[in-house]
């Protein structure tokens, strides 16, 4: 039998990340398409499709409480200096920020948040200083002393067991737990969540593409937290859905910072 003491199960965290990809002709991408019944005597109608090269870095997940971590985005620049990098503010527009305790003391709104490189993608200093900036201040009270650590399970990926990182992590009370290669296949922690998130991920962006089409216009990266968070596209007035509540098992846990009064957004269980 396992034991949790009281305030434990914030404190443990699956963690992954996943392609945010802008290209729906590519179906290595994860999550499951619907189901079309099709005769194949005959003929069909295209559908549109929209191609892109541009592809995104987005971390999420949740602790065992089911609470959502603020989500991260890595976007790509080809700026060669820190100086010279651009971020239009309408990516932040659809952002939304989650409602949560974690380490602190009573629940409070964490915003997501991004970063640049030319790549767009995760290495050993890239991870560490998601670590650093993103996660330790969710967790104020950590320390390496029992009840007070965090366990945070990652997968197999770049950079996951980078020695310097996780022995300075561990003394600050962080202890990252990386997986073995392929392993998070048989575990499945958070293919619970990114099954169905990558599932509504594709829904949006597509829905998202034929109404645009319509409209004679183009989906670009600013387009993306829209397609992650859901809501209304002031384009072309169609309501997309919220994918990113399907990682929160229990209440609700964002709210829409945009507006004056700030609101708590249903949770689908």
């Amino acid at each position: 039998m396992v034991v949790f003491f009281s305030g434990q199960t914030i404190r443990i965290i699956n963690m992954d990340e996943t392609d945010g990809s802008l290209d729906n002709t590519n179906g290595q991408r994860g999550g499951w398409k619907p189901m079309v019944f099709y005769a194949p005597n005959v003929g069909g109608g295209g559908t549109q499709a929209n191609k892109s090269s541009y592809s995104s870095t987005i971390i999420c997940g949740l602790n065992a409480e089911g609470k959502a971590l603020p989500v991260y985005f890595r976007l790509k620049t080809s700026a060669k200096t820190q100086e010279r990098e651009k971020f239009n503010l309408k990516f932040m527009e659809h952002a939304r920020d989650v409602n949560c305790q974690f380490g602190h003391s009573q629940v409070k709104p964490f915003p997501c948040s991004f970063c640049l490189n030319d790549k767009a993608g995760m290495n050993a200093a890239k991870l560490e200083q998601y670590f650093y900036k993103t996660m330790l201040p969710l967790y104020p009270d950590l320390e390496d002393v029992p009840r007070k650590r965090v366990i945070v399970k990652v997968d197999s990926g770049p950079g996951r067991m980078h020695l310097p990182m996780l022995a300075s992590l561990q003394l600050k009370g962080l202890c990252v737990v990386p997986g073995l290669p392929n392993s998070t296949s048989k575990t499945r922690e958070t293919d619970q969540n990114y099954g169905p998130f990558k599932t509504h991920y594709r829904g949006n962006l597509l829905d998202l593409l034929q109404a645009r089409f319509e409209k004679r216009k183009t989906i670009t990266i600013n387009d993306l937290p829209l397609i992650v968070f859901g809501g209304t596209d002031p384009a072309t007035g169609i309501e997309l859905i919220l994918p990113l509540n399907l990682f929160s098992t229990k209440s609700s846990v964002f709210w829409h910072g945009r507006n004056v009064e700030t609101f708590l957004l249903p949770c689908r269980h």
